[in-house]
């Protein structure tokens, strides 16, 4: 899958639109994702982040599919309700890093990916707490 913009959605604790921009030969990536913390709908709840993250070799090639890990290191806000950090639920906006870990489900014969993440989220803003986060999702490269 030699395309490097892909766009898609994912679902999970945090769902909606994401995107993935391929660098260096597809060794390093940019996501990013907007949409809305799970249980909320979108006027309730606005979640994004922007990603960094390292892919290494594949843990299988072949039979269609490559299918590479990574990790990533990047940011997120949440602005509204938030059910995933029960304690800043009436703050109204929260800052925080995130350190996912997934693996990437190349198609060999179809400019697609599926994605599995989970993620570390710190709060920073407005105090510090940490949870988890996991998504499952797909793009479509161009």
């Amino acid at each position: 899958m030699p395309r490097t913009f892909g766009i898609g959605a994912q679902l999970g604790t945090f769902s909606g639109v994401t995107g993935k921009v391929y660098m260096r030969a597809r060794h390093t990536a940019v996501d990013f994702a907007l949409g809305t913390a799970y249980g909320h709908t979108f006027s309730e709840s606005v979640h994004a982040h922007v990603t960094f993250h390292e892919h290494f070799g594949p843990i299988v090639e072949g039979s269609g599919v490559t299918i590479p890990w990574r990790l990533g290191i990047g940011g997120w806000f949440n602005g509204g309700s938030n059910l995933v950090f029960p304690k800043y639920e009436d703050e109204g906006m929260i800052v925080g890093a995130r350190a996912p870990i997934g693996l990437d489900f190349d198609l060999e014969d179809v400019p697609v990916q599926l994605f599995v993440e989970v993620a570390l989220d710190l709060a920073l803003v407005p105090g510090i707490a940490a949870t988890f986060d996991a998504s499952i999702g797909g793009r479509y490269y161009f």
